[in-house]
């Protein structure tokens, strides 16, 4: 019963926190789908560690997806080189916590805290990769109207 009562707790705030995104959503107007998923990886001490456990994972159709974790809310978007090269990178240093890797070798990442938009673009250029992320982490507790305005950088 104690590992019931430890992992039910943990996933009552998961699930509480996905309801208030879900709604937000849904109010403005993003088509959306939730589902539990495992085998992510976070970053702790500059190390990748797997996540064995699912947790609840929001597709929004289009843009990106947003991931409720122990001790996180993300969310990822999925963008092509054209866009990746395209985007202004000024709206994000030093504004949001943010992160942009390649999206086949998602283990390298493409955007250190001393980086310039213009040392940003040169990387992606650079890069052998079609596809780029760029996830932005929002902490345990999270801002909903901070996470709708990264979204909205994805819906034009």
């Amino acid at each position: 019963m104690e590992a019931f009562d430890y992992l039910n707790n943990v996933y009552k705030e998961l699930c509480e926190k996905s309801d208030i995104i879900n709604k937000a959503l849904s109010e403005n107007g993003l088509k959306h789908k939730m589902g539990f998923f495992n085998n992510h990886y976070e970053k702790i001490n500059d190390k990748f560690i797997v996540e064995y456990y699912p947790i609840p994972v929001i597709s929004i159709n289009g843009i990106g997806d947003i991931g409720i974790d122990i001790n996180n809310v993300w969310f990822e978007a999925q963008i092509s080189k054209e866009k990746a090269i395209a985007f202004d990178y000024t709206k994000l240093i030093g504004v949001i916590e943010f992160e942009i890797y390649g999206a086949d070798d998602f283990l390298s990442e493409l955007y250190d805290k001393e980086d310039t938009s213009g040392s940003i673009v040169y990387k992606i250029r650079n890069s052998c990769e079609t596809n780029f992320c760029v996830l932005f982490s929002f902490g345990r507790n999270f801002n909903i109207t901070k996470l709708l305005e990264a979204i909205h950088l994805f819906t034009v």
